[in-house]
């Protein structure tokens, strides 16, 4: 089943459509929904703001990089590095879409980092600075503290907060010494939305059909397909969502169809 997934904060981008151009008539409508937009980003801006200064003891994006820093582990990308994580992106439903240019460009920029048994890669809550491809070892991811899934070699991991500029949703931590291929989030994020621009005649059309969007304007349409859909790939039978789980975007069903 593959999806479009609009980003959860689309007002944020539809703010930024252009205005007052008198050569387009929907303009008057855009640039009364433009300040409603503007409004909403205030509010969550203050919203993130008293966010803030109630979780004083997360850690900004800066600390993050750093401490990831202290684990780079220079590696030779040989064929077999190549080879797997290669294949891990493409069973990724962020990357399963990806071009193999685009495949090739994600580990180009790839850097390869070490973590002991017991050290956390992905903290749940904090800000995301990489995605990655496990190499070696085996890694435990917990939501809320419970264990939810193990990761080994080859598994990506790591995208969502990357894509929706939402917190880490789970921790990931070394049950055995670990290593694993990583590339900085705005790099992934600029390969993946390059190859949905290159879909975006499909994407903008679909958005047409979608209820949830019709109090836009044709102007504030194209915005939302430019700047907030991502192609996500699911296999038959695999999770989208579940009930009570902190929700991060809208999908919207391209092909295939869900259940439940």
């Amino acid at each position: 089943m593959a999806v479009d997934r609009p980003e959860s904060k689309g007002s944020k981008h539809s703010a930024q459509s252009d205005v007052g151009s008198t050569e387009d008539p929907e303009d008057d409508k855009v640039e009364g929904e433009n300040a409603y937009c503007s409004e909403i980003q205030r509010s969550d801006a203050s919203k993130t703001r008293k966010q803030a200064v109630r979780n004083k003891g997360v850690p900004d994006i800066e600390e993050v990089e750093a401490n990831l820093r202290k684990h780079r582990a220079p590696r030779a990308k040989d064929d077999v590095a190549r080879e797997l994580v290669m294949k891990g992106l493409k069973q990724n439903r962020f990357c399963h879409s990806l071009e193999d240019g685009d495949l090739q460009t994600i580990f180009d920029e790839m850097e390869c980092f070490a973590f002991k048994s017991g050290e956390t890669i992905v903290q749940q809550g904090n800000p995301g600075a990489y995605f990655f491809v496990s190499f070696e070892g085996s890694l435990e991811v917990t939501v809320d503290g419970h264990v939810t899934n193990t990761l080994e070699r080859g598994n990506a991991f790591g995208a969502i907060a990357l894509l929706y500029s939402c917190p880490r949703t789970a921790s990931v931590v070394a049950k055995t010494a670990a290593s694993m291929w990583g590339i900085p989030g705005s790099v992934f994020r600029s390969v993946v939305k390059e190859n949905a621009n290159k879909n975006y005649a499909q994407n903008r059309k679909l958005l047409d059909h979608v209820s949830l969007f019709d109090g836009l304007s044709s102007s504030l349409k194209g915005r939302v397909g430019e700047l907030a859909l991502f192609n996500e790939w699911f296999e038959a039978g695999s999770r989208v969502v579940t009930a009570g789980e902190a929700p991060t975007a809208v999908y919207v069903v391209k092909s295939g169809g869900p259940s439940g």
